[in-house]
């Protein structure tokens, strides 16, 4: 990493723009009502008989309110409005306050990077079915370049173009490729792409090893080298395609090896990103992919005929390309260090000319305290407050917070509440192996936040239910998980359940109070479960906007369980960490794709009031659930987090359907209403009470969930009338109650 050298403070110009004080009523101890969890296990269970619900009736009263693109929605009050109301003042707080630092960190940006560049290739198919393609990039080349420059601050562009033929597509005068080194002026590479039209082709495959050919001889010099294939057929050669006629089956005929020139990009540290138009190039782009064999340089996007999301697609990787480049030569929290030291000097020496002291740690307090009192200009005021919330949320730590910070799977030991606690207690592998192949009668605890739509959730506390059953486990088997952070890791199984799950233990357990259940839930479970309440949320959001998505959100469960016979128990800690592998997932279930994942964390952000923000999430392939994540509060060094995921964060399809206000954006599209708050109330979509898949139709369960429902009954015995009863294993299994010991008619009579 070389040493930067950050700029002068006072360089720094921002534009003026007229100051406005935000005043929003302050929110406090508002909370969803917690309901008795015991009233959880009397929910009418489906058996035999009957897997429907009752229908709901009709609310009179209720009425209609109209917001754009949204039909007939109905609220049950105008409180609800008013609410909806609030959390979007809430927001709009938050977003102004973000919205300010991230601009005047821009202007910095654009000092630091002055000298940072961008070399972006387009290398194109130009023969006679790609017309459309080539005339999107003719209409919004500009466009592309203005949007990659203002996500970008400072840096400078160059563009280069390519356009390539096939062998049968010879031209005795330019032959089959047209190309134009890099360049930073936009309007030559117009005028270049507006005198090439598109034709030929000859037999399917095309010239595409000659094009990569060409593209290494260009002309690359910057850090940040980015090149987007667009092609709707694969090159020569039987191996990179199952086309029945290839005219050059060998491959090249010039003897060009495509493997080699992908190699070379590589070294080259090029990015790539590939265009999937068909699935005829599918073959050639997976060879390419595997030599790459980084995820962060080689990309394939599947656009199919979706030409108008073209230039989208180019302005937000080729500058999520220039951030990667950008902040690979400096960290972000030094940039972030050098502003605050810098602001603070430049207003001393201006309005105190005769301090000659340096400004450390022991005095910084000090003269922040002083400054607040002078009558600074507009552009010094934003800078200033900028730096004073930084530090005002680093000093004003709730340490009473319940939240898990950071990774649930790897930061177990780390928690807040644990490690206020002196107590050590040191384990070895020869202690874990006891439990190998032994029985314990256990409690599982979960919890469960409210869903009461009729109050706001109070984000700095949450309030949930704890539910819990009584089971018993069998030990199967023990590894080391992590020698480094002293994890291990068991896989056991629910005999009385006919499940199995994994249970994670750290090596190292610091508490104060072994026996203290309920602080062992809050401190372990409560951050998962708010992860999954929005990812309820966002899925049924996606799924009314798009409706054929097959991808959802779903956490990976989180349980704790509590070893009744202690006796047997060789350390005194009766706690573990176990990741239930309960959930549901059908094999159409595909692994969320980025556009998803990152879609997710700037909705968590905005459904949070802009109090919370989940990212750098890790999805486990085997079951499709999101193992790992980050959860970021708006306090603490937190907020340069958030700071950090929105300047790397360009706005997706899904972002924009969602209707997520980007702060980073001098330019939104979408403008944000109370109506975003409304969603939940009026959606008519539902979860399956079993796997969480949003479902649309009046039935509480889905259909793959019904039929394993049906086709996993277990007979039982009513411990009151003695009569014989069915219920579904799987049924209670993934909504994690306790088996019924009663038969319906018992149950609901008394």
């Amino acid at each position: 990493m070389t040493e930067e050298k950050f700029p002068i403070i006072s360089e720094i110009k921002t534009p003026p723009r007229k100051r406005k004080k935000h005043i929003f009523p302050k929110i406090t101890n508002i909370s969803p009502i917690i309901k008795n969890s015991s009233n959880r296990s009397r929910s009418r269970s489906p058996l035999n008989s009957s897997l429907k619900s009752p229908k709901s009736k009709k609310n009179e009263n209720s009425k209609k309110i109209m917001f754009p693109n949204v039909k007939n929605l109905k609220v049950k009050n105008s409180f609800q409005v008013s609410l909806s109301e609030i959390q979007l003042k809430n927001l709009n707080e938050k977003l102004t306050h973000l919205k300010s630092d991230l601009t005047v960190l821009s202007e910095y940006e654009r000092t630091i990077f002055k000298d940072t560049t961008l070399d972006i290739m387009f290398i194109m198919d130009i023969t006679g079915s790609m017309g459309m393609w080539l005339k999107e990039a003719k209409e919004n080349i500009t466009n592309i370049i203005d949007e990659i420059i203002e996500n970008n601050p400072g840096s400078q562009i160059r563009i280069s173009f390519i356009g390539y033929r096939d062998f049968t597509d010879l031209n005795e005068l330019k032959g089959h490729y047209v190309s134009l080194d890099f360049t930073n002026n936009v309007n030559d590479v117009k005028k270049f792409i507006s005198n090439i039209d598109c034709y030929g082709g000859g037999d399917e495959p095309e010239d595409v090893v000659g094009a990569f050919n060409i593209a290494l001889n260009m002309n690359w010099i910057s850090n940040a080298r980015y090149a987007v294939l667009v092609c709707d057929a694969p090159c020569h050669g039987n191996q990179y395609h199952k086309i029945t006629y290839d005219k050059y089956k060998d491959g090249d005929p010039k003897g060009l090896i495509l493997e080699n020139l992908i190699m070379d990009f590589k070294n080259k540290n090029i990015t790539l990103y590939c265009i999937e138009i068909n699935d005829s190039t599918k073959i050639m782009f997976n060879i390419m992919k595997n030599i790459y064999s980084d995820e962060h340089m080689f990309h394939i996007e599947n656009l199919g005929n979706a030409v108008n999301k073209f230039s989208f697609f180019v302005a937000f990787s080729a500058s999520l390309t220039l951030t990667n480049a950008t902040y690979n030569k400096v960290k972000f929290e030094d940039v972030i260090e050098n502003f605050r030291n810098q602001t603070i000097e430049m207003i001393v020496k201006k309005y105190y000319s005769n301090f000659n002291n340096n400004i450390d740690d022991d005095n910084r307090e000090n003269i922040i305290a002083q400054i607040e009192n002078l009558n600074l200009n507009e552009n010094e005021q934003k800078m200033f407050d900028f730096i004073n919330r930084l530090d005002s949320l680093r000093l004003n730590n709730d340490n009473s917070s319940i939240y898990n910070n950071g990774k649930i799977n790897n930061d177990i030991e780390k928690n807040n509440i644990i490690d206020n606690y002196n107590i050590q207690i040191n384990f070895n592998s020869e202690i874990f192996k006891n439990f190998i192949g032994k029985q314990y009668n256990v409690n599982f605890y979960s919890i469960q936040l409210s869903n009461n739509l009729n109050l706001l959730i109070n984000w700095n506390k949450v309030l949930y239910q704890k539910n819990y059953f009584e089971s018993k486990i069998h030990f199967l088997d023990f590894f080391e998980v992590d020698v480094i952070s002293n994890k291990y890791n068991f896989e056991a199984k629910d005999i009385i359940r006919d499940c199995y799950f994994d249970c994670l233990l750290p090596q190292q357990i610091k508490s104060k109070d072994f026996n203290n259940i309920n602080l062992f839930i809050e401190n372990y479970l409560l951050t998962p479960t708010i992860c999954s309440y929005i990812a309820d949320s966002f899925n049924k959001r996606i799924f009314e906007e798009f409706p054929i998505l097959k991808q959802f959100i779903k956490f990976k469960s989180f349980s704790v369980i509590e070893i009744l016979n202690n006796s047997i128990v060789n350390f005194p800690t009766n706690y573990f960490l176990c990741s239930n592998n309960l959930s549901f997932s059908s094999e159409e279930y595909l692994i969320p794709s980025k556009n998803i994942l990152d879609a997710f964390s700037h909705f968590s952000f905005q459904f949070s009031e802009g109090n919370l923000l989940i990212s750098n999430l890790i999805v486990d392939e085997k079951n499709k659930l999101i193992t790992n994540f980050n959860f970021y509060k708006n306090e603490k060094d937190d907020y340069k987090n958030i700071m950090k995921f929105f300047i790397s964060h360009y706005c997706n399809e899904i972002c924009y359907k969602l209707q997520l206000m980007n702060p980073r954006r001098k330019k939104n599209k979408i403008e944000i209403t109370s109506e975003f708050f409304l969603k939940d109330k009026i959606t008519e979509i539902k979860l399956c009470e079993c796997c969480k898949i949003p479902i649309s139709s009046k039935e509480k369960i889905c259909v793959n969930c019904n039929k394993i429902i049906l086709n996993s009954q277990i007979n039982s015995i009513c411990e009151k009338c003695g009569n014989n009863f069915n219920y579904s294993l799987y049924y209670y299994n993934m909504r994690m109650i306790s088996l019924p010991t009663k038969c319906e008619n018992c149950t609901f009579h008394f």
